[in-house]
């Protein structure tokens, strides 16, 4: 499943549903013992990043999971 589309599946009007959708799906990878990918990993960490954090990690993301649909769903603003 692409991130894109985990994040539209798991849409709420509250962002940190979004998180405990991600995560969630790494406990049930971790329980069929797969590992989640590194986007996977990296979306979950933008999601539960701090405010004040967020455009720092992001820096370090790929941009479609760092761009606008994530920081849009946070309500945050990112910084160029």
């Amino acid at each position: 499943m692409r991130c894109n589309s985990l994040v539209e599946v798991c849409y709420s009007s509250q962002g940190v549903w979004v998180g405990v959708c991600v995560e969630y799906l790494m406990n049930v990878l971790d329980d069929l013992g797969l590992e989640a990918t590194d986007n996977i990993k990296t979306l979950l960490t933008l999601l539960q990043a701090a405010p004040d954090q967020y455009n720092e990690l992001a820096e370090q993301a790929p941009q479609r999971l760092a761009g606008a649909a994530v920081a849009a769903l946070r309500r945050l603003k990112l910084t160029q």
